[in-house]
């Protein structure tokens, strides 16, 4: 391949680089100003799965009812042994569709209702902490977050234990990919050392095998 093709080609992957952030730039900040206005319609509810600190997992839901009657509704994965904030979702759904919405979660842990402060200073803290890790939450937490609108973290002053025995906890999920996993276990080895975190599974062939890997 010729110098000058070769500089095309790159300059061609940066602009379409360019564009994609900007793109999802674009997308997150429309989901931010939606997300923003239905902040201040009622608290319909604010759930967490009972057993969250238990397991090390679960998750936190706020939901407001709009002026239709449908719900907003903002869903948040909790990993307080590692990943601070795992997954993030936000949607619109009937009123008459939240049994069955909530049905789902409590096949895996019963939900509990709870203060909207606890709820926010709990992500708050959950992803402080994964920070310090090296993990950053995913792209739309700051966006989806704001459904709390009023409702304070500073207000709550309860302490939250994250990490497991001391230490953090990396237990790979189902819907994580390779690369994500080796990311993860790669940032963890840079920030903690090798002995510096636990890893879930240890014996289980790919998660090994990822963990060995060198980040990409």
């Amino acid at each position: 391949m010729s110098p000058k093709l070769a500089q095309r080609r790159a300059a061609k992957a940066v602009r379409r680089k360019r564009v994609l952030t900007e793109k999802r730039s674009a997308a997150s900040s429309s989901l931010g100003e939606c997300v923003r206005h239905l902040a201040a319609r009622p608290l319909h509810c604010c759930l967490m799965q009972a057993a969250l600190f238990e397991h090390g997992i679960g998750v936190v839901l706020l939901a407001r009812q709009l002026e239709t009657g449908a719900l907003a509704i903002a869903a948040f994965l909790v990993d307080v042994f590692c990943l601070g904030i795992k997954d993030v979702g936000f949607q619109v759904i009937q009123k008459s569709e939240l049994g069955g919405y909530l049905r789902m979660i409590d096949e895996t842990m019963p939900m509990t209702p709870i203060d909207p402060s606890y709820a926010r200073k709990l992500l708050s803290d959950a992803a402080a902490y994964a920070a310090r890790l090296g993990l950053r939450p995913p792209r739309d937490f700051a966006a989806i977050e704001q459904l709390f609108g009023g409702f304070s973290s500073e207000v709550c002053t309860e302490t939250f234990r994250f990490g497991c025995n001391g230490k953090p906890l990396y237990a790979p999920g189902p819907s994580e990919s390779v690369a994500q996993i080796r990311r993860r276990v790669a940032t963890l080895m840079r920030t903690l050392g090798p002995d510096g975190f636990a890893l879930a599974n240890p014996f289980d062939d790919a998660v090994e095998e990822v963990a060995e890997l060198p980040a990409a």
